[in-house]
């Protein structure tokens, strides 16, 4: 007959088992404690900081995003405060540069400086906006090219003109709606209805606010006073003015043209109307 040593019970073999392998793993968990120690002490240090670190991001998020929010209507401001010195923003200036500025147009002294910058960033920019004004506009192409010429050769009393024309025939092609005509009784030119869209975003409508105004360029006779000096369509268009060639001019003009084609749509968004309107 098998004793109890020979032929153990089969319970009791399971159970030395387990706490043998109870036993190895409590030794192994010993073992990981101790290598772990100096990482929990790590931890333990850098905690505080880390802490300390996300509440700063989070202060500096709020103001970042109290920043973001107010944005798009100082943007829109310097937008528009540019436009009423006759120049427009170019998606390829520093976001920055439109507030820039108006600081520096605000300091005593300081439109000279302004001026100078505008100047140097559009004539550098000159062959990149004619070229994708031709692009965008191809039938225009031969119109938009011999003003860029004349404007190169000096010959601003030729290049300004066509110019102005093309902004309005631009704006036809795009909305149906000419930027240099007004509705009767409102100081808008009819792209404003396109600008003042409620489907735009805020970002979007600070963009496009220059088209919600008529600016230096477009100002009616009442509007331009005794003492106005500047860029003004109607002034070339019919006449009035004879020493609007020069090269500042020039470059308004096209930095309007430039900035036309930046913003409008590829397609019609209105159809013209029959309402009656009044042209500047």
């Amino acid at each position: 007959m098998d004793t109890p040593e020979e032929n153990p019970d089969p319970f009791e073999l399971r159970r030395r088992q387990l706490e043998s392998l109870g036993a190895a793993l409590r030794r192994q968990m010993q073992n990981w404690s101790k290598m772990l120690e100096p990482y929990q002490a790590l931890a333990r240090a850098i905690s505080p900081a880390v802490l300390e670190f996300g509440r700063q991001w989070s202060e500096l998020s709020s103001k970042i995003g109290e920043a973001v929010k107010n944005l798009p209507p100082t943007y829109r401001r310097a937008l528009e405060m540019l436009a009423e010195r006759g120049w427009y923003f170019d998606e390829e200036m520093a976001l920055s540069m439109p507030a820039q500025l108006i600081r520096i147009y605000d300091r005593p002294g300081g439109e000279e400086e302004a001026e100078a910058m505008l100047v140097q960033h559009f004539a550098q920019r000159l062959d990149s906006i004619e070229e994708s004004i031709c692009q965008r506009f191809p039938r225009r192409e031969k119109i938009v090219r011999a003003a860029f010429g004349a404007h190169r050769a000096g010959q601003y009393e030729l290049s300004i003109p066509p110019i102005l024309a093309q902004v309005d025939g631009m704006c036809v092609d795009a909305l149906g709606a000419e930027f240099f005509q007004r509705l009767r009784n409102d100081p808008r030119p009819r792209t404003a209805a396109y600008a003042s869209s409620p489907e735009h975003n805020e970002w979007d409508a600070a963009w496009l606010s220059p088209l919600n105004s008529i600016g230096q360029v477009g100002k009616g006779k009442s509007e331009r006073g005794m003492d106005f000096v500047g860029l003004n369509r109607h002034q070339v268009m019919h006449g009035e003015s004879v020493d609007y060639g020069n090269e500042i001019n020039s470059l308004k003009a096209i930095s309007l043209l430039n900035y036309v084609a930046q913003v409008l749509p590829d397609v019609k968004w209105m159809k013209p109307t029959d309402v009656t309107t009044t042209k500047t």
